[in-house]
């Protein structure tokens, strides 16, 4: 990922944080994650669902797929990309038991093997 779509990631992931950790109504609750995220209009809670894919963009064996379910009572996003080389990178959220948002990153290399880290730590510890 390019360092703006991290940086976007990661404004949008703290607004949310804070958003589904505060005492706020949920109207309130939706109005920020509206502005924070730049989803609205279409009716309902004023989110809109998203989804996209794309192939071929680094080669014929790269992909690029994302979503968000726009669902202020059981939020979940995730975000894939797989380069030329079979360098896979990724993120995908969601809110616990408890209201907490979780995030796992996580990324795989052809040699070096599949590691994730979120709230839970690092996987696999003390290896790589």
């Amino acid at each position: 990922m390019n360092q703006l779509k991290i940086l976007s990631i990661s404004v949008v992931i703290f607004v949310l944080t804070s958003i589904v950790g505060s005492s706020k109504t949920d109207a309130e609750k939706e109005d920020n994650i509206a502005a924070a995220t730049g989803y609205g209009g279409g009716g309902g809670n004023g989110l809109v669902r998203t989804q996209f894919h794309e192939q071929g963009i680094q080669g014929p064996h790269s992909y690029r797929f994302g979503y968000d379910t726009a669902d202020l009572y059981n939020p979940q996003s995730r975000y894939e990309e797989r380069d030329g080389y079979g360098n896979v990178i990724g993120y995908y959220s969601y809110v616990d038991p408890y209201g907490k948002l979780q995030i796992v990153e996580y990324q795989a290399h052809p040699k070096f093997g599949f590691r994730a880290k979120g709230s839970f730590g690092v996987f696999p510890r003390g290896g790589h």
